[in-house]
């Protein structure tokens, strides 16, 4: 079989060649994937998602830089968060995912919605946390503060220095 599959640097390079926004810049020692979709499975189980425009790999990191990043995580085969944003960073060797710029955390469980600039995932603890301002918004009321923490269904949480305003 050897010779078939062409090594990735190709296989990027063929599909940014293709791409519509013309011609792109791949930095050295860099493998660029475009529209990326990655699944993570437990007991056979969907447990997390993640998906993005474009990921750039650089061979000396263990870090992935992606492109309009959407995580979904499951539980029971359902969807129960989405996290979107501009761009992110994924961690090969601990699969934590850093998001960066617009960030929307959904929990589809009760309709909770977080709006920020920066939002990290934490693989190991299963909790979503950022030092920066937030806007949390459920259908009684909007929460704002600076500094956050919760499960990544938003059923537990934690908000420093908080302001409410509760219907």
């Amino acid at each position: 079989m050897r010779g078939l599959v062409p090594p990735p640097l190709v296989v990027a390079a063929a599909l940014a060649a293709g791409c519509a926004r013309g011609a792109l810049e791949i930095p050295e020692g860099t493998q660029r994937m475009l529209r990326v979709r990655m699944l993570q499975t437990e007991s056979g189980r969907a447990a997390w998602e993640l998906e993005a425009d474009q990921a750039d790999i650089q061979e000396a990191s263990e870090e992935v830089r992606l492109e309009r990043p959407v995580f979904r995580i499951h539980q029971k085969d359902r969807d129960t968060t989405r996290i979107q944003a501009r761009t992110g960073r994924f961690r090969t060797d601990s699969h934590d995912i850093a998001f960066e710029g617009r960030v929307i955390a959904a929990s589809l469980r009760d309709a909770t919605t977080l709006y920020t600039e920066a939002l990290a995932y934490s693989m190991k603890d299963g909790r979503i946390w950022t030092d920066d301002p937030v806007r949390i918004v459920r259908p009684d009321g909007t929460v704002r503060g600076r500094g956050f923490t919760a499960k990544p269904d938003m059923s537990e949480m934690t908000i420093l220095k908080q302001e409410a305003r509760i219907r």
